[in-house]
């Protein structure tokens, strides 16, 4: 196993208590392999990938333990480029809209909120934050 690859098996183990950083790490990991699909009558899906399993499970734990809610995600596994590419799609609208406005990328009104920077900087005020979510940004991106 290479030296990244034992790295992210690490960090995977490692669980924050805080809710402001599990959203971190989530913001981190929508805005590297996130998508937000529009879908027939106003609804919206959200949509995580990675070619990690244990990577989305621990996107799955942490929307679990971040909206205090059953989850209800279908999972889709395809093969991109010789490689798995899992999936987790999120198409409850309301969930999804929560978890937009959570991160920041939506406003309370449900419109989109713009900046300069990949993350809303509210995210990521305190240093616990900035980990998480360098931490979340680690696990989406594929080290060559």
């Amino acid at each position: 196993m290479s030296f990244s690859g034992s790295v992210k098996e690490e960090l995977l183990r490692y669980e924050d208590s805080a809710r402001h950083c599990c959203i971190a790490e989530l913001a981190a990991m929508i805005a590297f392999h996130g998508e937000i699909v529009p879908a027939p009558e106003g609804k919206l899906i959200l949509t995580i990938s990675s070619e990690n399993e244990s990577i989305l499970r621990k996107v799955f734990t942490l929307l679990e333990k971040t909206f205090t809610m059953e989850l209800k995600v279908s999972t889709d596994r395809q093969i991109v480029r010789k490689n798995n590419r899992f999936t987790i799609d999120i198409d409850d609208t309301e969930l999804t809209v929560k978890i937009l406005q959570a991160v920041k990328v939506l406003s309370a009104d449900r419109r989109p909120v713009t900046t300069n920077a990949l993350v809303n900087p509210i995210i990521i005020q305190r240093s616990c934050c900035k980990r998480a979510f360098l931490r979340g940004a680690f696990f989406m991106c594929r080290l060559y």
